[in-house]
Formats: structure tokens, sequence, C-alpha cells
């Protein structure tokens, strides 16, 4: 539960500093992939959204990755293996 809200903090961060000032993987997608609306002001919008889920994801799989052996650590250590 606690990685659905890491997910949703970043990815809202990330979706207003993307609508602010764009920034790769977002910008370039916009511009090389989805030319219908290059010229809209809905890009910043999709390349914000598009940043979001990405470093959204990016940051939920690291926090999961390292709770889980920030966990096995703490087993290990009271088992006193």
């Amino acid at each position: 539960m606690i990685g659905a809200a890491v997910f949703v903090i970043s990815f809202l961060l990330f979706t207003g500093v993307s609508l602010a000032v764009g920034f790769p993987p977002g910008i370039w997608v916009v511009q090389e992939w989805i030319t219908e609306i290059q010229e809209t002001e809905h890009a910043s919008l999709v390349g914000g959204i598009i940043n979001g889920v990405i470093y959204g994801v990016i940051i939920w799989v690291a926090f999961s990755l390292t709770k889980m052996a920030w966990e096995r650590k703490k087993k290990k250590i009271i088992k006193g293996d």
C-alpha cells in the first residue's frame, strides 16, 4: 500500500515539474512520436503525464526493491544468522 502512495506522490511531483519545465523523456516522446499534438497547447500536458508515469514507476520500483532488501536484512538480524 505504501508503494502506491510513493508512486502517486512521485507521479504528481514529476508531472507538475514537467508542466513548468519540459524535460526528457516526455518532451522527446511528444516531439518525435506524437506528431499530431506537437503544435497544440496539450503537448506540455502529455509530456508531463508521460514523465510522471515513467519517473513514478522508476521511483516505485526502486522503493520496493529497497524495502524488500531492508526487510530481508532486518529478518536476518532478528534470526541471528
